[in-house]
């Protein structure tokens, strides 16, 4: 199977058709529910049309000639050498598991590339589990920010176009380094979440002795990702079970807010890195 991507103009008819692909994609595609509906999922035509005079180009991703999602890119203003944003990445459900979005990204790279840009950036919302999905197609986590309009923390991932399409390790990035990091992890049987945090420091260094400390409690605790909070979090993470910096809930991670939500807590927490592992909330 071939897949192929190709530039669209704004004409009224691809702009409705780019619009219905991505909402199609995006509609129910939270690995978990309870979260903010993805803006994806209400694209419309009217929406497509106003990125496209704002200076977004769209993208249409065929397998075998058949259409099967569609993105986005536009230049980054300011940027230290040029830089396009790629975003709204979409495949039709029935198409995934057949590497199409990696596929698609990276012919929309070399397309850029060949056009002189430098770097192509991407936006992962970290509690939906994209964060992780980056690195293996090359792009290594620059910045972490709270979205603008939703409880939810985004990372800014990077590649650079001029080096080869290397895997990368898949990790936060370094900043911000200072806070009281929250690590989470999946315990055993009775108490399947945990949250670690063992005060202010480092994020890689407190994660490390946050993982040593929850395979003493539990064993086979399994690292699910981790959070940084302006303050200290114990008061806010009202947990069933507390044991000294551990907290352990008797549910699983999706139905914790403090896990799912964190921004829900405090405003200014972010959710650095999730590994978002399939379950069910009922």
């Amino acid at each position: 199977m071939t897949v192929t991507l190709t530039p669209v103009p704004g004409t009224e008819a691809c702009v409705a058709q780019v619009a219905e692909l991505t909402r199609a994609a995006y509609a129910g595609s939270d690995p978990v529910d309870g979260l903010p509906v993805p803006d994806g999922a209400r694209d419309t035509a009217a929406s497509v049309a106003a990125q496209v005079d704002a200076g977004c180009r769209l993208w249409l991703a065929c397998l075998d000639g058949r259409p099967v999602g569609a993105l986005r890119s536009r230049p980054v203003p300011h940027a230290p050498s040029p830089t396009h944003l790629v975003e709204r990445i979409s495949v039709l459900p029935a198409w995934r598991g057949r590497a199409v979005a990696a596929r698609a990204v990276a012919l929309l790279e070399d397309a850029l590339a060949a056009e002189g840009v430098h770097r192509t950036e991407v936006h992962a919302v970290v509690e939906r589990g994209l964060a992780p999905v980056y690195p293996p197609l090359g792009y290594l986590p620059v910045a972490h920010w709270p979205s603008p309009d939703k409880p939810l923390s985004e990372v800014t991932l990077r590649r650079e176009l001029r080096h080869p399409r290397t895997p990368a390790v898949a990790r936060p990035a370094r900043e911000p380094a200072i806070g009281w990091p929250v690590s989470w992890f999946a315990g055993p049987a009775g108490f399947p979440t945990l949250a670690v945090c063992t005060g202010r420091g480092s994020v890689a260094t407190r994660t490390a002795a946050h993982r040593r400390l929850a395979r003493t409690v539990t064993g086979g605790a399994v690292w699910l990702g981790v959070d940084v909070w302006p303050v200290d979090p114990a008061p806010l993470l009202t947990a069933p079970v507390r044991a000294a910096a551990v907290a352990l809930w008797p549910a699983a991670p999706a139905t914790v807010r403090a896990h799912l939500v964190p921004r829900e807590l405090h405003p200014d927490a972010l959710a650095l890195w999730r590994r978002i592992r399939k379950e069910t909330t009922g």
